[in-house]
């Protein structure tokens, strides 16, 4: 009874889009299935909104914010960004304990240091720990399963951004992954 479930379910997560295509996501929906669409358009408006308002600049990824201002601006750009978030999201959309203020910040992954010393943007410590880990975890010997490859040519696409010398093999990871 649970495999037919499960098949009768599945076609809850597609999503029919033109050209007789269909989309499912890889990494999950929040509830809805047209969730990712929604939420691209629902981060522009938002992140438009508030950039006319602050002092400073916002920069919004999926559902993860992110400013940058000038010192004596902060508090005021922080209120503003809160205020525009509850009333697209509702009283519940900020997670005030997650919020952080700073020079230096992680902000999904990458470090970026505001300082007048070092005015610099690098993947984290821990992200960078973590892609050394998956890049020398792999027995070459016994073959690579295809989540594992896709995992390594995600991280090293992601990290020829700020290590360009990745960028030759990021090509010939991706077409592994083609066969």
């Amino acid at each position: 009874m649970r495999g037919a479930v499960e098949k009768a379910s599945i076609r809850l997560l597609a999503l029919g889009l033109t050209g007789g295509r269909t989309y499912f996501p890889l990494a999950g929906i929040f509830g809805l299935t047209i969730m990712p669409f929604i939420f691209n358009v629902a981060s522009k408006v938002l992140s438009k909104a508030i950039n006319l308002k602050i002092f400073g600049e916002v920069f919004i990824y999926v559902d993860d914010l992110m400013g940058i201002t000038d010192i004596d601006h902060l508090e005021l750009d922080m209120e503003i960004a809160i205020s525009f978030s509850q009333q697209m999201f509702g009283d519940d959309a900020v997670e005030f304990r997650k919020m952080e203020s700073g020079q230096k910040l992680v902000f999904i992954g990458w470090e970026v240091d505001t300082s007048n010393e070092a005015k610099s943007f690098s993947m984290s410590g821990k992200n960078l720990s973590r892609a050394i880990y998956r890049f020398f975890d792999i027995d070459i010997e016994m073959g690579v399963p295809f989540n594992v490859m896709e995992t390594i040519a995600s991280l090293a696409s992601r990290y020829a951004l700020v290590c360009p010398w990745m960028q030759p093999y990021t090509g010939h990871l991706y077409a592994t992954l083609k066969g």
